[in-house]
């Protein structure tokens, strides 16, 4: 670890006490059923400034089938809604595919261990669940509303239909649940450490090569940049956001220290890189 100290004028806002949200780690929309085909396609909007990573899935058997499975999952691509890609299997990734000895009855999950992709904070990512042997999911026919917790929104919308990217019917609600990690969303991490007032350390890990902004905000939560060459990125904190201070990555990973003072406190911080305006997660509140 490389380290380096700056004037606490230059930094003494931009440093806090790390402090990340606890993760709730699956978000579940329904286990009704009522209708179903091969597959379901459905968005998901990353809300956690750390970003997450899936881990599994959870999928409800279509009434009257039992026995084994055959299961892929796919993404779009770009990290873009589903919608208008239903049918052009080309702008798809094929996440994982499974297959199980066994699947659980209707209305009780069957577990798939597909999983791997990250979606960072203020994506919104299309997903395709289908089952590849010729027997159907159980799906519910929406609109339902969405289902969100702190980190994720399982945006109300959604499509089902034949494998393969024959997903033609509209408002079809995949049964599921997906399970999740926090703090997948990119490897560029800071964590804080000390008091406030007083001695604080900002340490970073892969921040690449380069220079970063350290931003300070009000508060935790979503903020388009207007302009500039980073226009349109998204941060994770909000409200009074100022650039404190740029200073080089020292390869990707250094720390800095100083001494706040009462100002700093309850304040949230994010790091971008002025290359390419990667962000970092948010620390914080100081």
């Amino acid at each position: 670890m490389k380290r380096i100290g700056f004037a606490a004028a230059a930094i003494c806002c931009a440093m806090g006490a790390a402090a990340f949200g606890q993760c709730d780690d699956s978000v579940t929309s329904t286990f009704a059923e009522g209708n179903g085909h091969r597959g379901a396609m459905w968005d998901l909007t990353c809300l956690n400034p750390d970003g997450i990573t899936i881990t599994s899935f959870d999928f409800n058997a279509r009434s009257g089938t039992s026995g084994p499975a055959s299961i892929e999952v796919w993404y779009v691509t770009d990290h873009t809604t589903y919608v208008g890609k239903n049918t052009n299997q080309s702008l798809w990734t094929l996440l994982g595919s499974a297959n199980l000895p066994n699947i659980n009855p209707t209305g009780t999950p069957t577990n798939v261990p597909i999983g791997g992709l990250t979606i960072n904070f203020g994506e919104t990512c299309g997903l395709y669940f289908t089952r590849t042997d010729g027997v159907s999911i159980g799906y519910t026919n929406g609109p339902l509303g969405t289902f969100e917790n702190a980190d994720v929104r399982w945006e109300d919308r959604g499509m089902g239909g034949e494998y393969p990217f024959q997903v033609t019917f509209n408002n079809r609600v995949f049964n599921g649940t997906v399970y999740y990690e926090c703090g997948g969303g990119g490897g560029f991490r800071i964590t804080l450490t000390g008091d406030c007032p007083g001695r604080k350390t900002l340490a970073w890990s892969g921040a690449g090569s380069g220079q970063m902004g350290i931003l300070l905000g009000n508060n935790q939560g979503t903020f388009t940049i207007p302009g500039g060459p980073c226009q349109g990125t998204q941060l994770g904190i909000s409200g009074g956001i100022t650039l404190y201070t740029v200073i080089g990555t020292m390869g990707g990973e250094g720390q800095v220290s100083a001494t706040v003072g009462t100002g700093a406190c309850g304040k949230f911080v994010q790091c971008i890189k002025t290359n390419d305006c990667t962000t970092s997660n948010v620390a914080g509140p100081i």
